[in-house]
């Protein structure tokens, strides 16, 4: 599961500006900075054009107009979000501060001659010595866009893997931070005479329709119709077609291979092993050791995920939820002084809790699926990872598989890795964008290895 701060702007108003170049800010989110470039320019007609970046969430060419009353600037963009600041007599700096969802959060920006990205030395370059084909799945209403990798020198049809991404809106490369985990993966598994086939979530890229409506069925069924689709063409094997899934991908991994009931293999990167009540209370306690966090904030989000959790895990009916857990917030607020206090910040994560996706998640069983697989399955996790613990996951994915009969399943726990398994310190999400690696080589070659002796004859 990620926790991102992705901004679409479009901002309106008059546009005089006296001064081009590149401006570049950092904005702390919470324990996350994220480094923001705003780019000025003279359009042909000689009018003052402007577009932002979110350099480490690989966001750019975002369209903005600025409005300038003397030095005073300020942006207003969608979800709420507005920036107020004053640029320097020199035009060298803008100091303000972004307001969104009632927080006010400081954001300075400094002229710049050169903005550079961050060090991401393993992400492939192109040309690649494999096919690449721009592909479209329909599933139920939806069209989902991505990019099919075919073994160039195939002599006869190639096996293949389905990626699937974690939670949050995630193109086909499950880009974070500029880091492109399946493309890296895609990579080396097409050079080894692996098929691969990536896809935008919903909403995303090429895809169309709502993420945030979709429920882990959803997400599901679309997995099986890429299934069903390569099982189509005659350059894949259509016995040798599996899933690879990535956090949430991870718990939908086992449910596609489950319907489809001859999936070749599921491989569950950082999958899920508990329902997803239970993920996210021990993932809030992990973050908040990672980050250090006092004793009294560790007990106030544990009083927290107990106060809804449960609520939405019992009520069956969606329509009904708003005011069960408004009712339940009113309770905690009446029992915890910190809840009383930080009643606006709590607030949109509350309804956060009623979305489809959310709600999706936290009444999600894995067990069941994973006890219908009769495929191989290999099951990898870090010891560092506090999105989906590797103590909590891996030993009950071990005990389903094993108490369903699967004979041949391998679950690994990889010492200092993180969600995104790099090699990590703390495995905090302020870490992900810090580091370059984008993926740990063991975590690569123990992939490469296992699919390899499974799928490649």
């Amino acid at each position: 599961m990620r926790f991102l701060l992705r901004w679409t702007l479009a901002l309106t108003a008059a546009t005089v500006f006296a001064q081009t170049g590149d401006y570049l800010g950092t904005i702390q989110v919470g324990v996350v900075k994220l480094r923001l470039a705003l780019h000025i320019v003279k359009n042909p007609e000689g009018a003052y054009q402007a577009t932002v970046d979110s350099l480490d969430q690989g966001a750019r060419g975002l369209p903005v107009d600025l409005s300038l009353t003397g030095n005073a600037i300020r942006f207003t963009g969608r979800n709420g979000m507005t920036y107020e600041g004053e640029m320097s007599a020199d035009f060298q700096a803008i100091k303000g501060a972004m307001t969104q969802n009632g927080q006010r959060i400081p954001l300075d920006f400094a002229k710049v001659d050169k903005i550079e990205g961050p060090k991401r030395p393993q992400t492939p370059q192109r040309p690649f010595p494999y096919k690449e084909e721009e592909v479209t799945i329909t599933s139920n209403g939806v069209t989902l866009g991505g990019t099919l990798s075919i073994p160039q020198n195939a002599t006869s049809p190639a096996p293949a893997a389905i990626f699937l991404t974690g939670s949050g809106a995630q193109d086909r490369d499950e880009t974070l931070f500029e880091h492109k985990p399946f493309l890296v993966i895609s990579d080396m598994l097409v050079r080894a005479g692996i098929a691969t086939l990536r896809l935008d979530d919903r909403g995303v890229g090429k895809s169309s329709g709502n993420l945030a409506q979709s429920t882990l069925d959803d997400l599901a069924s679309d997995a099986l119709a890429a299934y069903q689709f390569l099982k189509s063409r005659k350059d894949i094997k259509p016995t040798g077609i599996g899933f690879i899934g990535h956090s949430e991908g991870g718990a939908t991994a086992p449910m596609a291979a489950a319907k489809a009931g001859d999936a070749a293999f599921v491989v569950m990167l950082a999958g899920t092993g508990v329902p997803g009540d239970e993920i996210l209370l021990e993932q809030g306690q992990a973050a908040l050791k990672a980050q250090g966090a006092a004793p009294q904030m560790l007990d106030f989000q544990r009083a927290f995920h107990q106060a809804f959790l449960p609520v939405v895990k019992a009520e069956p009916d969606p329509a009904k939820l708003p005011e069960k857990l408004n009712a339940a917030f009113e309770k905690l607020k009446a029992e915890n002084a910190i809840a009383n206090m930080a009643s606006a910040q709590l607030q949109p994560q509350i309804q956060q809790f009623a979305m489809p996706a959310m709600r999706s998640f936290i009444r999600h069983d894995p067990r069941p699926f994973l006890e219908q697989l009769k495929a191989p399955v290999l099951a990898i996790n870090g010891s560092l990872d506090i999105q989906v613990v590797a103590s909590q996951n891996l030993p009950a994915i071990a005990a389903t598989l094993a108490k369903s009969g699967n004979k041949d399943f391998m679950i690994v726990n990889l010492p200092g890795l993180n969600h995104l398994f790099q090699n990590a310190k703390t495995g905090a999400v302020s870490e992900y964008m810090q580091l370059e690696e984008t993926i740990s080589p063991r975590v690569l070659d123990i992939l490469s290895l296992w699919l390899k002796a499974r799928i490649i004859q």
